[in-house]
């Protein structure tokens, strides 16, 4: 059975250069660039992202856009949310 190349992944743990990602239900450990190190953090802190984007082959954490996923961008989506409940129906 094939697994899939991307997975959702969080990070169990940040070192200074290295990290342990939890995606498929496996954890993987990885080192990091400076900047990679830098990314991650400021994803973690400012921006309160807790999910990355993992190759489950290559075993590396992606943060561009791989997979076209931009509804922030796309202008029929920004409002989603009106006209829906706390619960997710509709009014």
């Amino acid at each position: 059975m094939k697994s899939i190349k991307y997975e959702v992944g969080i990070i169990k743990e940040l070192g200074e250069n290295e990290a342990i990602i939890l995606a498929a239900g496996k954890e993987y450990h990885i080192l990091l660039t400076d900047e990679q190190t830098q990314t991650i953090q400021t994803l973690l802190l400012e921006e309160d992202i807790e999910y990355f984007l993992f190759d489950t082959e290559e075993e590396i954490l992606i943060f561009d856009d791989k997979l076209n996923m931009n509804e922030l961008n796309n202008e029929e989506l920004n409002n989603i949310n009106e006209g829906v409940n706390d619960d997710g129906t509709a009014e």
